[in-house]
């Protein structure tokens, strides 16, 4: 009987469409981890970007110290 109910609400889902659903939730899934991956990137070079940049002035310090 409950299966009644949900035909008549036309809540009940195709076979076909919870394939092509779990296949959206995949790809869903892959860019969303393509994206994290990219901005991990982005947030290395940027750290990396700043050290180097922290170490150059840090030099140029020594080197106007000693001047």
């Amino acid at each position: 009987m409950p299966h009644h109910r949900f035909h008549a609400l036309g809540l009940r889902v195709q076979p076909q469409d919870v394939h092509a659903q779990r296949a959206q939730l995949r790809q869903f899934r892959a860019e969303i981890g393509g994206f994290l991956a990219l901005h991990r990137d982005a947030v290395d070079t940027q750290e990396w970007a700043a050290l180097a940049g922290g170490q150059r002035h840090a030099g140029g310090k020594v080197g106007a110290a000693e001047a």
